[in-house]
């Protein structure tokens, strides 16, 4: 899987690419690690999916920093569900919510989040929220 995913994000790259959908796939950090770079420079990307790819909190920790490294890219939706984010995914995922307030959609259900990392997402999307951008969030069957 990771090397037909290399070739897919090589196809894309550079491309004006608005909407990235993965899910469903067993690419876990592996797979991630071939298209880190896509995430840290696509600057149209608003709506990334990666629901069910195994992801482990060190793939999402992959994604979250690659897109805080992405100046140009602020999502508008991440569907990141059952994925094994865990709480050290959502912590990054947290931190990479500080750093703007237009998420629209947001889905992380089954992901194994403990309070500590549920706590830190609340915290985060709390501006998302208040700006009036946040519609969507869905965090069921995780820790609260």
């Amino acid at each position: 899987m990771p090397s037909s995913l290399k070739v897919l994000i090589n196809s894309i790259s550079g491309k004006p690419i608005v909407e990235l959908y993965l899910h469903d796939n067993a690419f876990g950090p592996i797979g991630v690690a071939q298209f880190e770079n896509f995430l840290r420079e696509a600057p149209h990307l608003k709506k990334l999916s990666v629901n069910n790819c195994g992801l482990g909190p060190e793939a999402t920790s992959t994604i979250a920093n690659a897109l805080i490294a992405n100046q140009h890219t602020k999502l508008v939706k991440l569907c990141i569900s059952r994925s094994r984010v865990e709480t050290r995914g959502a912590l990054a995922l947290a931190d990479y919510f500080k750093t703007y307030a237009s998420l629209e959609h947001f889905e992380a259900y089954q992901n194994g989040i403990r309070d500590e990392g549920s706590a830190a997402l609340a915290g985060s999307l709390q501006q998302h929220a208040q700006t009036g951008a946040l519609k969507h969030l869905e965090l069921n069957d995780n820790y609260f």
